[in-house]
């Protein structure tokens, strides 16, 4: 297949005199470039870097395609696009983060101090006169570090399991998935000719984008955009919201591994729907995620209190159907482990 592909694109080489590959390569990169202006609109810290990786990502793509039909290209945009390769796995690492809500101070210095080595090693070894050193050395440690952030977002990714709802989950997985064939597609490039970078980086954006507009979990996040301009009033929600913890703490059902949204919502006499409008608009977050918060805080007070019991037994106890889901949920909300937590506290006892 690829052989073929490769034959295929050759023959739209000669035959058109570059103007359809040109075109059908640097298609992609318009789009995405399109996407990211549209994310924009949604003026949230997480599509603020979503857009940025989107523009990252088209940015290095967009060199690479002009780099083929223009072997002349300034060393400035060939840096730079060896750099933004990098910035957008940095990128993609920080929107899954900010997705768990795990951003926060931990991922600061990493955002601000690769940007920063990033430029001093422009500054001091700029492709122009150090080509050799970046072609033999500085290319692929800028490979290594982009695999190595590719790698943790697929560990936050699989860390984070069971605290979103299965649309937002499907959308960062696709988007990862998406990621790493454009990685491996341009790995691929570097052994054949390299203007399948580009031309793939646009079969992949399509098909993602297909994938996603006629799955139904794509569609079901689209569904929640319908009525997110109809936020509810505060005065209401923070009547519901109270009505709703009520209801938990008196009947402690978040202890149910098995709770569901529907289930949720019928106890409290509120419809499905609003419920989850309520959660997502006027909290800021997924039902796993909500309903996990009152299991850690039910956590805490076990690690404490009953000295006997096991952490599993404990994380059981509080509604966690694993011991890896307790672990992963409890240090991304408290920072330590549930054994640290219980030390320092019994310790301070």
């Amino acid at each position: 297949m690829i052989i073929a592909f490769l034959f295929f694109l050759q023959y739209i080489y000669f035959v058109f005199d570059n103007k359809l590959l040109f075109f059908f390569s640097a298609l992609g990169v318009f789009n995405v470039i399109v996407l990211a202006i549209y994310v924009l609109f949604k003026k949230t810290v997480q599509n603020l870097v979503l857009a940025l990786f989107f523009v990252a990502v088209g940015f290095r793509v967009g060199v690479s395609c002009f780099y083929f039909f223009d072997s002349q290209l300034s060393p400035v945009f060939i840096q730079t696009g060896l750099l933004a390769n990098v910035i957008s796995g940095l990128f993609l690492y920080s929107f899954i983060g900010i997705m768990n809500n795990q951003i926060l101070k931990r991922d600061v210095p990493l955002l601000v101090l690769l940007p920063i080595a990033l430029l001093l090693l422009s500054i001091f070894y700029p492709f122009s006169s150090h080509f050799y050193v970046w072609d033999w050395t500085i290319r692929f440690y800028l490979h290594g570090i982009l695999t190595l952030l590719v790698l943790a977002s697929y560990y936050r990714f699989y860390a984070i399991k069971g605290t979103h709802d299965k649309n937002i989950r499907f959308f960062m997985g696709l988007l990862l998935i998406s990621f790493t064939l454009v990685c491996l597609a341009f790995i691929v490039s570097l052994f054949t000719t390299y203007i399948l970078g580009p031309v793939l980086f646009s079969v992949i954006f399509y098909g993602a984008l297909l994938i996603f507009m006629r799955s139904k979990k794509g569609i079901g996040l689209f569904k929640k955009e319908k009525y997110a301009n109809r936020k509810i009033i505060d005065t209401d929600a923070t009547d519901l919201i109270d009505r709703i913890e009520t209801y938990l703490h008196k009947t402690k059902s978040y202890k149910n591994p098995n709770l569901k949204v529907k289930e949720l919502a019928n106890a409290v006499a509120i419809p499905e729907h609003q419920l989850s409008q309520l959660l997502n608009d006027n909290l800021g977050v997924g039902f796993s995620h909500y309903i996990n918060n009152f299991r850690v805080e039910e956590a805490k007070q076990l690690l404490i209190s009953e000295k006997r019991l096991t952490i599993e037994a404990i994380g059981n106890e509080a509604g966690f159907n694993s011991k890896a889901s307790f672990f992963t949920t409890f240090k991304a909300k408290v920072f330590c482990t549930p054994n640290t937590y219980r030390k320092q506290n019994l310790v301070q006892d």
